[in-house]
């Protein structure tokens, strides 16, 4: 639980600086098999020397309508529905604008 607390502070606090938009609820979704793929590919990028040991993540913030959760829940972020493309973005507020009627990212 207190991981869970750590990692939300967290999460706010980076939303935070980007956005004055009140923050409802955060909640931890997680699909278990694209979990262990991003960490097999982390700790490979973890592994370069180039990288001094670091995985080089950073928060990122994806808009979308509301119906989209349960889709990138359980198979990710699909490229088919973006042009080919995944639109993510460092800043909290620029996502919140592609967030239709929840306004849930």
């Amino acid at each position: 639980v207190q991981d869970f607390a750590d990692e939300a502070a967290a999460v706010s606090r980076f939303f935070q600086k980007t956005s004055t938009t009140p923050i409802l609820s955060i909640r931890r979704v997680q699909n278990l098999p694209l979990w262990q793929s991003y960490v097999n590919h982390r700790e490979a990028v973890r592994a370069k020397s180039c990288n001094n040991g670091q995985a080089n993540e950073e928060f990122l913030w994806h808009g979308s309508k509301s119906g989209a959760y349960e889709s990138i829940k359980n198979r990710g972020l699909d490229v088919s529905y973006g042009g080919g493309c995944i639109w993510l973005s460092t800043n909290s507020k620029y996502s919140l604008g592609y967030c239709v009627a929840s306004k849930q990212i």
